[in-house]
Order: C-alpha cells, then structure tokens, then sequence
C-alpha cells in the first residue's frame, strides 16, 4: 500500500491552481478543528511572512481540501489572511483526501517538515503523530476522562511504530514516547483551557514539559491542568553577606578621593581585609 494511502490521501490530487478568486469561487473555509491542530506563527514570524508577500508576492499556494463542495484551508492560514489584509488575490491548490482525519495526518506530516519549528513544538506533532497512529479515534472526542482512559496504558508494546518514527525524525525511542505523553497532556489541557494549549505552542506562555507529560496519571485532571497553568513563581536571589561585603567596598573604593581623610582608607582597607577573609573561609 502506497505511503499516501495509509494516511488518506489519494493518490490522484488535484493539482489545479487558482490564481484569482474569482465571482464563481467561494472563499474557502476555515475549520477550526483543523486551524487549531498545529502550532500558531508567533508575531515576528507573522511579520516576516508579511513583508515576504508584499515584497515578493505568495511564492507558495494556499493548499485546500476539496469536501463535498466546500474548500477548507488545510495549509497557510496565515498567508491567506496576509493576502486578504494586502488586498492580494491568493494562489491556491486543491487537493482530495478520503477524510478528514487523513487531512489531519496529512497536516502533522506537513508541519513536521518545516524547518522553523520550536523544539517543544516538534515534540508534539512528533507525540500526535505516534498516538494517532497507534489509537485511532480511540476515546469520544470532547471527553477529558475517556482521553485519560484510552491513554493510561500507552506502553513500550508498540516498538515498530517508535522505531520508524524515531528513526523518521532523527530522535530516540524513548523520545517518541515523551513527545506521546506530552500531546496526550496537551490534548487533556485543551478540554479544560483550550486558548492555554495554543498559547503554549506558540510560545507565548511557558509549562512544566514533565508535569504536562505526566497529567494523564493524575487522578484529577481539572486540579492538575490548574497547577499547570499556574505561573511559576520568581525566585528571588538570595544576596550573601559576601556579596553584600564586595558591593560595599565596591561603593566605598568609587567615592574615596585623594583628598579625603586617613579615616575613610582605613574603613576601606578594613573592608578589604574582611572581604579577603571570607574569601578564605569559603
């Protein structure tokens, strides 16, 4: 079986190209279930997509998924939307799948191959790739407890799959399952905080990477995502009697002049030899 059929993608796709949008093309539509399923451009990158288009024109097409007459955006969202803010007619190629889980599939392979990707962002798209592979619509979707369930026993059974894929994507075994468990623990935010999940991949907002690995252990999912979402609070430095000894011969050496009295040398070099003594002791 060809590589394109296990994933759902015929292996004829249309290969038309629209250049304009024209009065007998409808917009194409966005599906959120798709949109959200990969990680967001931050705002730098945004931009430089957009001075890219306005300098350069859209190189690469806006790529759709034909279904059941409706076209639904399935690769560059951004580009779409910079083209509509430009006033620019998009470039867009259609393509046929069988569904709409083979357009997922499709979509994590497509994404992994971008060379801009965060480290924490590969790991889930490598992680979301594994579990669907190996799970397959395997828990009712909008159920944070049947998700917990359908992955407590995710093992060291499916060597074949981590395998490939380790070797696929240049990592370890052990790896793969990591990223596993941390898009298990990404997909159990998202029941609780969906806007949370998005900001994390788009690295607008931090996480414990193990907490989130191991949330579908916790016996209360809802506490544990809270515990997550909650930021890490700043440690502050703790200042040694050392340091606060070499801040002020520091401060006092700066405010001495040739002209000031034999006291204030004698404060500094007391300072100094004190210093120098802790010094000693640690």
């Amino acid at each position: 079986m060809a590589r394109n059929d296990i994933f759902g993608v015929n292996a004829k796709s249309k290969t038309t190209i629209k250049r304009t949008m024209g009065t007998d093309t409808a917009e194409p539509e966005i599906l959120p279930e798709l949109r959200d399923l990969i990680p967001e451009l931050d705002v730098d990158e945004v931009e430089l997509l957009k001075s890219s288009i306005q300098k350069e024109g859209q190189r690469e097409p806006i790529l759709l998924w034909e279904n059941n007459g409706k076209r639904v955006i399935i690769d560059g969202h951004n580009r779409f939307n910079i083209c509509k803010e430009l006033g620019i007619k998009p470039l867009m190629r259609v393509m046929e799948f069988k569904d709409i889980e083979g357009v997922k599939d499709w979509m994590i392979i497509n994404q992994l191959g971008r060379r801009n990707l965060k480290p924490h962002q590969a790991s889930y798209l490598r992680g979301l790739q594994y579990n669907r592979e190996k799970k397959r619509l395997g828990a009712q979707e909008g159920n944070a407890n049947a998700l917990k369930n359908e992955y407590d026993n995710l093992s060291h059974s499916f060597l074949s799959t981590q395998d490939r894929l380790a070797e696929e994507h240049g990592v370890t075994n052990r790896t793969i399952l990591r990223d596993a468990n941390y898009a298990i623990g990404l997909e159990l935010i998202s029941e609780y905080a969906p806007s949370f999940k998005k900001d994390l991949l788009a690295g607008r907002v931090r996480a414990n990477k193990a907490a989130v690995q191991k949330l579908h252990k916790e016996a209360n999912i809802e506490m544990a995502v809270q515990r997550i979402m909650e930021p890490e609070p700043k440690q502050e430095k703790e200042i040694s009697s050392f340091d606060v000894l070499q801040r002020d011969i520091i401060k006092l050496a700066k405010s001495i002049s040739q002209d000031d009295d034999d006291h204030r040398f004698e404060l500094l070099k007391s300072h100094i030899d004190e210093w120098m003594n802790s010094r000693k002791r640690k």
